[in-house]
């Protein structure tokens, strides 16, 4: 779904309509949500026979047809499966791509492995082509993961031919945009429910993450957000903290200035030396009532060394 919302976006500079997100209002704008919202992708029939939706792809990612076929919903999309082209075709392809005006877009599906990277089959925008050194620059998607790079163009043809066993063919690449024609309107309609992803809450659940890294979190969001599961619940409040001292009243970092980590220390100091204050003037009177009886029958001579100041 990244690519495909990658390159629609980019569409839009040749006039593709794009919807426009509550979130981002007034630009159009694509996001990974809204791709479920379009009933030509949820009628695609998968490879398993079944609909294509949010919780399908999580699961199971997406075929180059499959990926194609969805993509089309918003742009025609021309598939080429490596194994039944060559490495030549294929340079062709992005020096006609990238010479085109306007502007043709290609994007890639391989297998991570065979790039010395760790994962399955991955789709991924080709942002730029060097002839001089015949290596494609690839937008990784999954930018949590991997930087753009550059892929010397043999390896990157042999990472897409690579099979997909779930469907017994080979990986490839996609074309759109440019002559390929931009179509004036999306398709309409209301998709069936329960296809969709919920923006919502994936951005709740990536969050609450400790660790933005974690890839396998990251993959759980994911998980749930397809299959609808409600966003986590909010923290429960903390229980009322009752001090032993009142302390001043913390300033406002809203303020701004260079002396707020100053003016804390200073408040700090004040509780501690408060709080001290108090403690030993407990432990005191605590003393005074275990022994009254000492205190009245003290000797006199002892009150007049104590008005005169000494101990």
């Amino acid at each position: 779904m990244a690519t495909t919302t990658t390159v629609a976006n980019a569409l839009l500079s040749q006039g593709l309509p794009l919807p426009v997100a509550p979130v981002l209002s007034p630009y159009p704008y694509l996001l990974q949500e809204q791709v479920f919202t379009l009933p030509c992708v949820t009628n695609i029939k998968t490879h398993t026979g079944g609909q294509l939706t949010a919780a399908f792809l999580t699961a199971n990612g997406a075929t180059l047809d499959e990926w194609a076929q969805y993509t089309s919903c918003f742009a025609p999309a021309v598939r080429t499966h490596a194994a039944t082209s060559t490495l030549a075709a294929f340079r062709s392809a992005l020096t006609a791509a990238f010479s085109a005006t306007p502007l043709r877009y290609i994007a890639v599906n391989f297998q991570r492995t065979a790039l010395g990277q760790t994962g399955v089959g991955h789709m991924s925008p080709v942002a730029a082509y060097d002839a001089v050194s015949d290596q494609a620059l690839i937008l990784d998607v999954a930018r949590y993961r991997y930087p753009p790079a550059w892929v010397p163009l043999n390896m990157l043809f042999s990472a897409m031919a690579t099979i997909d066993t779930s469907v017994n063919a080979s990986r490839g690449w996609i074309e759109l945009g440019g002559s390929r024609g931009i179509p004036k309107r999306l398709p309409t309609g209301t998709p069936p429910a329960g296809t969709g992803l919920n923006g919502t809450i994936v951005r709740l659940c990536l969050a609450g993450l400790t660790n933005q890294n974690d890839v396998v979190a990251i993959q759980a969001c994911l998980a749930s957000a397809a299959m609808g599961l409600p966003p986590p619940p909010p923290p429960a409040p903390r229980p009322p903290h009752h001090p032993v001292a009142a302390c001043p009243s913390a300033p406002s970092t809203e303020s701004g200035g260079g002396g707020i980590l100053t003016v804390w220390a200073l408040v700090a100091t004040m509780c501690v030396l408060l709080l001290a204050f108090t403690l030993r003037q407990q432990r005191k009177e605590l003393k005074l009532l275990k022994q009254p009886q000492q205190q009245n029958v003290a000797a006199p001579n002892s009150v007049a060394v104590e008005m005169n100041g000494h101990t």
